[in-house]
């Protein structure tokens, strides 16, 4: 009897650890089971992809709409300038409004660039889809 109550008493913390460990390990488990949960949910990954597409469309149209408005600034600068010129107006002010509106658009195309590399970001960090 004693042999047994030294061998219960021997064994006692490691079977406390080996409890601890266990528990520890099916908490480890849940949690990798409820993040996959999270991370394979279909609709968000649709919407996301969906939305990605919306985006990309609309980067692409605003850069489309960019390039026109910049031949736009430039016949605009060619034409001030012809103007000036026939009516001796100080061309300098004019082109320097030119320079800032094209400043501006050159802005608002390094904008829609980084918008872009956000999208293409985000597409990447998504998973694929399961089948």
């Amino acid at each position: 009897m004693e042999t047994i109550t030294m061998l219960i008493v021997a064994l006692t913390p490691a079977f406390g650890t080996l409890c601890a460990i266990v528990a520890l390990v099916a908490r480890i488990c849940k949690r990798f089971a409820d993040l996959r949960a999270e991370v394979k949910d279909d609709k968000t990954i649709n919407a996301l992809l969906e939305n990605n597409e919306r985006l990309s469309d609309l980067y692409a149209a605003t850069v489309n709409d960019v390039k026109e408005l910049s031949q736009q600034v430039n016949t605009l600068r060619k034409t001030s300038k012809e103007l000036a010129d026939k009516y001796n107006i100080d061309t300098d002010k004019l082109l320097q409004e030119v320079i800032r509106l094209k400043d501006e658009l050159a802005r608002l195309v390094q904008d829609n660039k980084e918008l872009q590399k956000n999208l293409n970001y985000t597409v990447c960090q998504a998973p694929d889809k399961e089948d």
